[in-house]
């Protein structure tokens, strides 16, 4: 396949492959819808967006009032806020964002395919070259201006689209791979299970290793009462060092803690639970805020 992309190359681009600036192929989306218009699903926050190129799931926080911005199937959705996280996402729906989350809108499709700005912007030249013009320290924000002046190649449609399909079956690759590695790890529970105990089938039992089993709630303290959910926009005014913890994990840092100490975090709800792309539960130890 490789060998078939250096054909193309060769015969298409005789004289080198065109670079042009961002804002020369693509614009930043300026529609705006209701935000009544928009849901969980199709509302897609920077903290909704998964960090290194793992997508997005459903947002937790979605505004009830005031117009969001509109993007379309095909728009690639960038987060703003600390680029190093590579937080990208190539839409497939109608929805709508907030400034936090860059979209870029392709001027002429005949010329540009999504997927293949998606893959570009996917690059970790691309995000280096956004955090080297960022602003601030502890939440840097990319500059917007100097995004639209970043270079990218811009071959033929017929390489663009052969580059897309290599990078799409490694993709498919990885993706069997990880399949397999969730198989060892239901072989790992399975052996987990039988250990603690003692049973040799995936059927637990009760008491069937003579240990004393307990409730839950005898050992451990459920302090759900405790957790404070902070809107996007209610963070914005409250950067700071503590981390924020989220379904998937820490998704901002703001100014205040709700926990001091060790505590296990377990995710109630998200896209998550049925993808596990992300751990469910972690130890968090230290001061940090759950929503």
């Amino acid at each position: 396949m490789a060998s078939k992309l250096q054909d193309l190359i060769n015969r298409l681009c005789p004289n080198g492959v065109e670079y042009r600036r961002l804002g020369e192929v693509c614009s930043y989306a300026t529609e705006r819808i209701d935000s009544s218009s928009v849901s969980s699903h199709t509302y897609v926050g920077v903290e909704s967006l998964l960090q290194d190129r793992c997508g997005r799931v459903d947002s937790v926080s979605v505004p009830s009032e005031g117009r969001v911005i509109a993007f379309k199937p095909g728009d690639v959705l960038v987060g703003n806020i600390r680029p190093y996280l590579k937080k990208i996402w190539l839409s497939d729906i109608d929805g709508g964002t907030n400034g936090d989350v860059l979209v870029f809108q392709i001027h002429d499709r005949g010329k540009l395919l999504p997927r293949f700005l998606y893959q570009v912007l996917a690059s970790d030249s691309f995000f280096a070259f956004d955090m080297q013009y960022a602003k601030g320290s502890k939440m840097p924000r990319g500059d917007k201006e100097a995004v639209l002046k970043y270079e990218i190649p811009v071959p033929p449609l017929e390489v663009q689209s052969e580059i897309v399909q290599i990078l799409d079956n490694f993709a498919e690759l990885t993706a069997e791979l990880t399949a397999e590695l969730e198989k060892r790890k239901k072989q790992y529970e399975h052996y987990r299970r039988a250990l603690l105990c003692g049973v040799e089938s995936s059927e637990l039992r009760v008491e069937s290793s003579g240990w004393p089993m307990v409730k839950l709630g005898d050992v451990c303290e459920c302090l759900d009462g405790k957790r404070v959910p902070l809107s996007s926009g209610q963070r914005a005014k409250r950067q700071g060092e503590y981390r924020y913890f989220g379904a998937q994990g820490v998704i901002d840092h703001i100014d205040g803690y709700l926990f001091d100490g060790l505590n296990l975090l377990v995710a109630e709800d998200g896209e998550n639970l049925r993808s596990r792309k992300l751990p469910i539960a972690q130890m968090v130890d230290g001061q940090y805020w759950v929503n």
